[in-house]
């Protein structure tokens, strides 16, 4: 969902992802290109909700992330001048392997590109506690964050509106 009377979509699309241990059944990877109506400035934005494993499993959600990034792979090939905004409920913090790769532009043994954390959530995004989870991700250095994290909403040990997870959120400007 996006606000029509600002971006324009350009195209977009959802794919089924299920790789060796998926867990809670298949997830999907999701994009879109989005055109800002001002200025003509380009986004690709989507996301993806990892699998959960109890102790982690990188090989699985190294795997469903690869689905993402194929998808948004081929989207920077047709819009090279397009920068990258992805979120998702990653079932990891930003200390593991996962999200420390990621973050230097890795996703196991494929190059990608570096990422910033444009949200910087501090506290839980999950109902029960823990560290962030939930992340807003932006193409490093395409991205000036001016502010972001949890929206306020939510108690720790209470589902809000029948949601597990807490919202969070990113104000950015976008750099040429």
């Amino acid at each position: 969902m996006y606000d029509q009377g600002k971006w324009e979509g350009l195209e977009g699309g959802v794919q089924k992802v299920s790789c060796p241990g998926t867990a809670g059944g298949d997830r999907a990877a999701n994009w879109a290109v989005l055109r800002d109506l001002a200025y003509g400035k380009l986004i690709i934005t989507g996301g993806i909700h990892l699998s959960y494993c109890e102790g982690g499993c990188d090989s699985t959600q190294e795997c469903e992330l690869g689905v993402l990034y194929d998808n948004i792979d081929q989207m920077r090939g047709k819009y090279p001048d397009a920068a990258v905004v992805w979120m998702g409920d990653l079932n990891r913090g930003m200390s593991t392997t996962i999200m420390q790769n990621l973050m230097q532009g890795k996703i196991g043994s494929r190059a990608t590109f570096a990422l910033d954390d444009l949200a910087q959530t501090q506290g839980n995004t999950y109902y029960t506690g823990g560290s962030p989870i939930d992340h807003i991700l932006g193409e490093a250095g395409r991205f000036e964050r001016i502010s972001g994290g949890l929206t306020g909403q939510g108690v720790k040990g209470q589902h809000l509106s029948g949601a597990d997870h807490f919202p969070i959120r990113a104000l950015v400007h976008y750099m040429s």
